[in-house]
Order: structure tokens, then C-alpha cells, then sequence
């Protein structure tokens, strides 16, 4: 075996047997159960959908490779399945910590896998174990594109929330909860177009604005309570998230030999904190956010968990606060992607002009153009 899948693949194995020996201690047999078996298939049925549209749909926003897949079943590494299903355990876990209401948890599992997301994506994609196809368009982010921390954030969304929303105890009796599958087709297919827009917006960040607005809506609306792990062998979660953050870490120090990268386990880190030691965690963001402004990269740590802490500490809110909430997210995505669409047309029409000069014979005039370009993608 090539060391590096080693140093990817032995961590990976000791922390799913960590966090399964864990479920059965600390959850009902019959929910542990569930959630292994739906998370397996939920990784399977991802990776099986997203290595068809890659196939069938050349232009499909699925825009990530993972060059030597390691013991494939039906094309789909056993490794990227038991990835998702340990950061989902992880996410959960955490989230019941930080929040004891069902769609609460749900946010907090997605700010924790967005920014674990972070951590693993830059070890991952440094040591060459998968690769992005889109620029990294984010300075603080490094090498791993925006669109990772949403996509990974949003697992959150497709298997948390219709997991939750069908296993709580307190949810059993409604009569709508079925409607939370419908979470992740509505994602992958969104993904299936990625050529089309609603106006400035593309579909597949439609879709995402959807489900983080639903979330909200869910948030704001319902005080329904999920507390169900018990107190057993309640050190091997936190010993798991040590051992993939030890890991990306080894990767980053000695594989790569970049330690500059492991500012990437902050974020993830400073969740951790706020689940575990919610004082200590709180001070952390507040450090971060300080120190944030002389050195912006730390910003990435307050972010996740000065939202984790806010979710903590809510309290209930009236239902014209989830419509207005509704309704600046949706100004705000709405804003930014108008701005992303007229920097490309800004950027398409530079490349046109410069193309027309040097065909002429300019080739000064196509070199000033395009430094103009450069200029004004940097604003």
C-alpha cells in the first residue's frame, strides 16, 4: 500500500471503530443501528450519483477528483464513505452538545462540518489524495475552494436533518416529517445544472440558499428537544476528532512539509471548544475575531464557533423574526451572486477585448487590457 493511503486509511479505520463502539454505548441499539446503516447508504448513493452525472453530464457542477480510489464498491471508495460517515457521528455529536433542539443541532452539525471541511480538504488535496477543478477563489481558504466548505457544510442538511427528523422520539407523530428527504435530491439534482441561472444566481446556489433559509425557517419555528446520547464512553468522540485532526496535521508537517497549513484546524478546533468547554470556546472566538483583524486567516476560527455559541444560547423567537431572517438571506445571496456574475462578464469582456487587440496586432494594448482584467477581479 502506497504510505501515503496509509497514513490516510489506518487513522480512518481506528476512529470509525471508536465512534461505532461509541454509538452502541451511548445511544439506543435501534438508533445506532439506523444511523449506521442510513449513513452508509446515504455516502454510497452520494458517491454512486455524483460519479454518473460526472460521466453523463460533462458540464455538472461536481467539479472534484479523487484520482486512486481505495477498495471501490460500485466505483465509490470505501474510504470516502467512512469519511462521511465520521464526520456526520462527529457533527452530531457536537451539535447535541451545543444545542438540545432537534434543528438547532442540525445548524451546528453544519458549521462543524464546514469547518472540519477546512482541516481535511487542505491535508487532503496537499498530499494529493483528491483534487479541485475550481479555482480557489477565497485567499484565506488556501487551496480549497468555497464551494467545499458549502457542500460538506450542507451534509448537515441532506442526511442530518432527515435523519434527525425521522428518529427523534418528539418528531415520531408528525405528520410532515417525511418532507425532510426531499433535502438532498433537492441538492444533487441543483448540481445536475450548472449551466443555468435565476437571474444572477445559479440553480445549484439557489438550491443551497433553500435549504440554509428551510433550516432557518425550522430554527426559529420549533422548540422540539433531542437529547440522546448518554453519558457512556463519552471520551471516544472527542479521542476520535483528536486523531483526524492529529492526522491532517502529520500530513501537513511531515508528508508535506507545510506547516503554514495548520491554521486550518482552527476553525475546527475552535467548535470543538465551544461543545466541550463552552466558556473556553467562547474566548476563543472572541481572541480569534480580535486577532482577526491584524491576522485575517483567524477570522475562519470565530466564524463557526461565535455561531455554534449563538445557537447555544438562544432562546425562543416569534415567527415574523424567521420571515424577516428570510428575508435579508435572501437579499444578501442574491447580492452576492449579482456581484460574482458581473465580475465574469467583466472578466469575459476584458478576454474579448485583449483577443480582439492582439489579433490586430496590438499586443501592448492586449497586455494593458488584460492587466486591467487582473485588477478588477482583485477588487
Amino acid at each position: 500500500m502506497d504510505p501515503r493511503l496509509a497514513i490516510l486509511t489506518v487513522p480512518s479505520l481506528l476512529v470509525l471503530g471508536f465512534l461505532v463502539a461509541h454509538s452502541f454505548r451511548a445511544l439506543p441499539r435501534a438508533r445506532a443501528g439506523a444511523f449506521w446503516g442510513s449513513v452508509l447508504a446515504y455516502g454510497l448513493l452520494r458517491g454512486v450519483g455524483v460519479r454518473w452525472v460526472i460521466a453523463q453530464l460533462p458540464g455538472a457542477s461536481f467539479p472534484y477528483a479523487m484520482p486512486e480510489a481505495l477498495a471501490p464498491l460500485w466505483g465509490v471508495p470505501l474510504q470516502e464513505i467512512a469519511g462521511w460517515a465520521i464526520v456526520a457521528y462527529l457533527g452530531w455529536w457536537l451539535a447535541t452538545r451545543l444545542s438540545p433542539r432537534v434543528f438547532a443541532q442540525v445548524a451546528c452539525a453544519c458549521l462543524f462540518l464546514a469547518a472540519v471541511s477546512f482541516a481535511i480538504e487542505t491535508a487532503a488535496v496537499a498530499a494529493g489524495w483528491w483534487r479541485w477543478t475550481v479555482p480557489a477563489s477565497q485567499p484565506l481558504l488556501g487551496s480549497v475552494p468555497p464551494i467545499a466548505l458549502v457542500d460538506w457544510g450542507l451534509v448537515g442538511t441532506d442526511f442530518l436533518l432527515p435523519f434527525l427528523t425521522l428518529t427523534a422520539p418528539a418528531l415520531r407523530r408528525h405528520r410532515l416529517r417525511w418532507l425532510a428527504l426531499l433535502a438532498f435530491p433537492l441538492h444533487f439534482v441543483a448540481h445536475c445544472f450548472a449551466d443555468s441561472s435565476l437571474g444572477a444566481v445559479p440553480v445549484h446556489h439557489v438550491a443551497h440558499w433553500v435549504l440554509a433559509g428551510g433550516l432557518l425557517w425550522l430554527i426559529l419555528r420549533s422548540e422540539t428537544r433531542d437529547e440522546p446520547f448518554t453519558a457512556g464512553a463519552r471520551w471516544l468522540p472527542p479521542a476520535a476528532l483528536a486523531i483526524v485532526l492529529l492526522d491532517a496535521a502529520a500530513v501537513e508537517l511531515f508528508l508535506v512539509r507545510r506547516p503554514a497549513l495548520l491554521l486550518s484546524l482552527l476553525p475546527t478546533l475552535a467548535v470543538a471548544l465551544q461543545a466541550l468547554v463552552p466558556w473556553l470556546g467562547t474566548m476563543a472566538a472572541a481572541c480569534a475575531l480580535v486577532a482577526g483583524l491584524w491576522f485575517p486567516s483567524l477570522l475562519l476560527a470565530a466564524v463557526p464557533a461565535g455561531a455554534a455559541g449563538a445557537l447555544r444560547w438562544s432562546g425562543p423567537r416569534p415567527r415574523w423574526a424567521a420571515g424577516l431572517g428570510l428575508a435579508v438571506l435572501a437579499l444578501f445571496a442574491y447580492r452576492v451572486h449579482a456581484a460574482a456574475a458581473e465580475h465574469r462578464d467583466t472578466l469575459v469582456h476584458g478576454l474579448d477585448a485583449a483577443i480582439a487587440a492582439r489579433d490586430g496586432g496590438d499586443l501592448q494594448a492586449a497586455r494593458q487590457i488584460l492587466s486591467g482584467s487582473r485588477s478588477s477581479g482583485s477588487t
